[in-house]
């Protein structure tokens, strides 16, 4: 260690403060939470089979069985209350230590004369008859506006606050403004007040609960916890507790001052529609057929919740997608009874940790010589620490796994790129990578640019305009040719093209058989790309006359060609294997445009460009407008043009080409309009043979059987 700050201390010291400031920064900043929840979910889930929740817990829960079994007997849910104060008396016949309610009951159900109802009187009655009984509370922020306004921030009942909020010191309130609570008659029978509100994190999972909710001034306990705090108890907030003068442990929080909680896999559970039968049963004096006695409850406390999907109660959790939300207060009164809440490690010690790591792995890249050596430490450090973090987990705490293993991983990386890197052997490394794929002058355009060479290396969502092109009937020809003819007419081709699309500033991506994969915009940044790729394209097509003399020359058949192009959005990166990689492009722009090269035949184009392109194009360029088509494996049609001269091409031509294209619009507007006869004969004028009487045809047919009503205009295309 002394050997690396005494070789190169002002590196060394500049290398470990930077790296150990970016690890603060991206912990602080919350970068690395998710990567933490990962490792999180893994730990909870490997320790899953420990996780059996305290045998004096249960849970009633109304599942699809209990909704289909009771929907005969009293319709459809929410079900009479008066039902529950059957369960409750139930339960506590049976014994139970205390029934905790999941469920908010906040309007009575019905008003009759002013006075309360049966079924709400009966649910009261037992709430207040048990002394065992406790309800759901909820606090919510909502987001209301105008005349709405008026139903935020009412304070709640003061009856209400007196019985069940809790003296305190240290919280600071959360921003709520609107209250769901019992109707007061249940309120003033309950043994306690729950609060249910539970916030998941930033990606949706549910691992922590808040074990207070401070509203109004006034403080209550969440659902999990209010059956084990009377409400004499002050509760005292510090840094990362809550002490309570109690007979309760203190709390342990995280730095968002909530409660991680060790989530439960197993636990006794009662279908709700198998306790209301039993209950029933019991009425009717049928002992003999009762499957949930009420003994069974005894010493219990008692959870009833939902799980069935449309009471929409469902949380996705570490151990499932689908966890019932009671599950989440069972697991914290659990925690409680067995004294296995969570423990985070405090920050500072997580942070020394990572400067520690930071410091041996950078001395085991800069001091050792083998790449065995460099790679080793660094290894073992992520294996130890991360089997720490497992171990530990089963012993109640959670260590921060994801920042010292970021903290190496920053220094390992750092240290090769300290070391490795240098300006000829970065150039070197540019040149090999593109010299393949650009013509001589824009390669060195990139080598005398440092911030491109670097822009280069990255991957990148680029704007791009992509060609494809393919010989046709290649097959057929290739099959009538020896090998090295078939190799010869291929170079030759091959030759005149990528020639051209060097010019115009393009990429060569790759060869594929007898197809060219080329596109524009990259590497070099072309604000023009669309106009420079069919300007090649359309400069390919002329040059196939001197192409195809060429092979007459050498004794080899002619060949035609089709173009596609298409301007979109496209991944670009260096991609492969560590043995090879080629810089090219992926996405469905890449696919679309080889749609587009497809097209080309079917509609006797050369060339063929998409909307995109055509709107990107930067000048005149006379484009006749062919059809609008969904391909196969898109959803949205597309229009297509085929492009008709080159933008310097002299006067004349450009005038017949612009008359052309005119026309081709004029065309494809009687089509649209269905105006199928004018559309016939407007195609009839249009001087591009093949693909005219493509279009008539496909007019006659809707002239003999009219498209259905509603019709686009869009074609289908069922090939690829």
């Amino acid at each position: 260690m002394r050997q690396l700050f005494k070789q190169r201390p002002l590196a060394t010291t500049t290398i470990i403060t930077a790296l150990f400031g970016l690890t603060l920064l991206l912990d602080i900043s919350g970068a690395l939470n998710r990567l933490e929840y990962i490792t999180f979910d893994l730990r909870t889930l490997y320790h899953q089979q420990q996780s059996e929740a305290h045998p004096d817990i249960v849970v009633i829960m109304i599942d699809e069985a209990s909704l289909q079994t009771m929907n005969p007997l009293v319709g459809r849910f929410p079900w009479p209350r008066a039902l529950y104060g059957d369960l409750i008396d139930y339960l506590v016949m049976g014994g139970a230590k205390a029934i905790i309610f999941d469920i908010l009951f906040t309007e009575n159900q019905q008003i009759i004369n002013e006075s309360l109802s049966s079924d709400d009187a009966r649910l009261a009655a037992a709430t207040a008859s048990s002394g065992i009984t406790y309800h759901a509370l909820q606090f919510i922020r909502e987001e209301l506006e105008g005349q709405d306004q008026h139903t935020l921030h009412h304070p709640l009942p003061q009856d209400l606050v007196a019985q069940h909020a809790f003296a305190y010191q240290g919280f600071s309130d959360r921003g709520n403004n609107s209250a769901l609570y019992p109707y007061p008659e249940l309120y003033q029978a309950a043994k306690g007040l729950g609060i249910v509100e539970v916030e998941p994190d930033a990606d949706g999972i549910y691992r922590r609960i808040r074990p207070f909710h401070l509203y109004q001034g006034n403080l209550f306990a969440s659902l999990g916890l209010a059956p084990l705090i009377p409400t004499n108890t002050v509760v005292i907030k510090q840094s990362q507790r809550i002490g309570l003068n109690s007979s309760l442990p203190p709390l342990p929080l995280d730095r968002d001052g909530r409660v991680m909680i060790k989530q439960l896999k197993k636990v006794t559970a009662y279908s709700a529609g198998g306790v209301f039968a039993s209950i029933q049963q019991l009425y009717q004096g049928k002992l003999d057929q009762i499957k949930v006695m009420p003994d069974q409850f005894a010493g219990k406390y008692v959870f009833i919740g939902a799980s069935a999907i449309g009471l929409q109660d469902l949380k996705a959790t570490p151990l499932s997608p689908k966890t019932p939300g009671v599950m989440l207060h069972v697991s914290l009164l659990s925690n409680l009874l067995q004294d296995s809440l969570l423990h985070h490690l405090p920050v500072g010690a997580t942070y020394l940790i990572s400067l520690l790591f930071i410091i041996v792995t950078l001395a085991a890249v800069l001091l050792q010589q083998r790449m065995a050596g460099r790679t080793l430490l660094p290894l073992m450090l992520i294996s130890l620490w991360g089997a720490l973090g497992l171990l530990l987990f089963a012993y109640h705490w959670v260590v921060n796994i994801t920042t010292p293993i970021i903290a190496i991983l920053l220094t390992f990386f750092s240290s090769f790129a300290y070391l490795s890197f240098s300006e000829i052997r970065e150039r070197q490394r540019v040149r090999a990578t593109f010299g393949r794929y650009l013509s001589p002058a824009a390669l060195n355009q990139i080598l005398d640019d440092e911030q491109l060479r670097q822009e280069i290396t990255l991957s990148n969502r680029e704007q791009l305009t992509i060609f494809f092109s393919d010989i046709r009937s290649f097959t057929s020809i290739s099959e009538s040719l020896p090998a090295q003819r078939v190799v010869e007419l291929l170079n030759t081709y091959f030759g005149v093209m990528a020639e051209i699309a060097y010019s115009h500033k393009g990429t060569l991506d790759k060869y594929i058989g007898d197809a060219i994969m080329a596109f524009w915009g990259a590497p070099l940044q072309i604000e023009h790309h669309a106009t420079e790729c069919v300007s090649a394209a359309l400069k390919m097509e002329q040059a196939l006359i001197q192409v195809n003399q060429t092979l007459l020359d050498k004794g080899l058949p002619t060949i035609d060609v089709g173009m596609g192009i298409h301007t979109g959005e496209a991944i670009l990166g260096n991609i492969g294997s560590e043995h090879k990689l080629d810089y090219t492009i992926i996405g469905d722009s890449v696919n679309l445009a080889s749609r587009l090269e497809g097209l080309t035949k079917p509609y006797h184009c050369r060339i063929i460009i998409s909307e995109t392109t055509y709107l990107a194009l930067s000048c005149f360029i006379p484009c006749a407008v062919i059809d609008m088509v969904r391909v196969k494996g898109k959803a949205h049609p597309i229009m297509i043009f085929a492009p008709l001269c080159p933008p310097d091409s002299d006067s004349e031509t450009l005038n017949r080409a612009t008359a052309i294209a005119t026309h081709s619009h004029l065309c494809f507007k009687l089509y649209l309009e269905q105006q199928w006869q004018a559309a016939i004969e407007a195609y009839q004028q249009l001087p591009l043979p093949a693909y005219s009487q493509l279009m008539q045809e496909r007019c006659h047919t809707f002239l003999q059987n009219p498209p259905e009503e509603g019709w686009d205009g869009v074609y289908n295309l069922t090939s690829k």
